[in-house]
């Protein structure tokens, strides 16, 4: 989650007690005015107490070239907001005795992982959970991505230093992208014999007590749901989260649906060619506004002590910090309340509870590096809260 958005919600914090609307026509006219400057191509927005959607409505387009809206259903990758999914899918295999959070990861993987600087510290499913494991992404890992053509140097046009120097390395990354099954892809980075293994895969840390984010953590728990549950992960999710929540359009692939139900992907106004990915537990949730709000009812819920999807103690398992964290089981504590946020080519997501307002807000939009767009969303909304 970029450190912009994560200020312009703790700013945003204090209108949750000055505003209290029940007409969104105005809401509506400045994000009307927001699409309108075209900052993004397309985007949706939520916002939802435990029971109802109290404002859910689309802006912009979700493929500029054939001008197809963007609705509340249009479904698109969410990227790193699918891992408090992943958290919630922990909760609801460690209840159905499969695993615990205590346990060693090498319970579970079909091959060892162990951190070289301290190979004596077993490695459990809660420090993957935590980011607090120490192992780290790495120059393979962000290569997991294969488009399905080359992306020219879009970066050429940008005047803005930063900004420029990352589509750039963006560009690179995406045309080396790598095919191969999802263990053998891990194996090769973090089993002491894989071809591409590193020392500097891990970090000399007291394992339980230091964050290092890593989207590897969360494609290993991916993984140890896997075995120990005896199921796919994604038909693991489907049954026990999807179906439940009536969560009919999330899915893995926007391959899986019809053109004019998903969104083109876009950096700048460049569209990006669809992709396929190695991993998926990490980043890789296709859904839309719509749905996902039903899966942050649920939480919200669960925050007020009612059993859904998993028991309403698991709730309050998932949410507890680690150590002096403010982070949780693969969701993120604001001091406001309970959320995740997410960025990726062509993507900007982020999801939000409120504990003492018992409400939130959902955005979903299809375009990436776009300044302070966020910021102004965030404010936008909070003033309805």
């Amino acid at each position: 989650m970029k450190i912009k958005l994560i200020l312009g919600l703790m700013a945003s914090c204090q209108y949750f007690t000055l505003f209290g609307q029940t007409s969104y026509d105005s809401l509506t006219i400045q994000l009307e005015q927001m699409a309108a400057q075209q900052r993004v191509n397309g985007f949706a927005v939520a916002l939802f107490d435990q029971d109802k959607l109290l404002y859910a409505k689309g802006f912009g387009y979700a493929d500029v070239a054939t001008k197809l809206p963007y609705k509340l259903q249009t479904v698109q990758p969410i990227a790193s907001v699918s891992k408090t999914l992943l958290g919630v899918a922990i909760m609801k295999a460690q209840e159905m005795g499969k695993l615990h959070l205590n346990h060693d990861i090498n319970r579970y993987l079909p091959f060892k992982v162990v951190n070289p600087y301290i190979p004596h510290q077993k490695i459990t499913i809660k420090h993957l959970a935590s980011h607090t494991s120490g192992i780290l992404d790495n120059k393979y890992y962000v290569r997991s991505r294969t488009y399905t053509k080359e992306i020219p140097p879009i970066y050429k046009n940008i005047s803005e230093k930063n900004r420029r120097k990352r589509i750039k390395k963006f560009v690179k990354e995406a045309n080396e992208g790598i095919k191969m099954p999802l263990a053998d892809f891990m194996k090769q980075m973090y089993h002491s014999e894989g071809k591409w293994y590193r020392k500097k895969h891990f970090k000399k840390v007291q394992l339980g007590y230091h964050f290092y984010y890593s989207d590897a953590n969360a494609t290993l728990v991916g993984m140890i749901i896997e075995k120990a549950t005896g199921m796919p992960y994604k038909a693991f999710v489907k049954k026990h989260i999807l179906e439940p929540l009536q969560m009919r359009h999330t899915g893995w692939s926007l391959k899986d649906y019809r053109s004019n139900e998903k969104s083109t992907l876009y950096i700048e106004k460049y569209p990006l060619p669809s992709y396929e990915s190695i991993t998926f537990a990490d980043r890789g949730l296709v859904t839309n506004v719509e749905d996902w709000s039903k899966f942050f009812q649920a939480a919200l819920q669960g925050y007020q002590g009612k059993d859904n999807i998993i028991k309403a103690e698991s709730w309050k398992q998932l949410w507890q910090p680690v150590s002096y964290l403010s982070y949780a089981l693969f969701w993120e504590r604001y001091p406001a309340g309970y959320g995740y946020g997410g960025g990726g080519p062509g993507i900007q997501t982020f999801a939000f509870f409120s504990k003492n307002k018992k409400k939130g807000m959902i955005i979903f939009s299809n375009n990436s590096e776009y300044g302070d767009f966020s910021d102004k969303m965030l404010q936008a909304l909070s003033k309805y809260f």
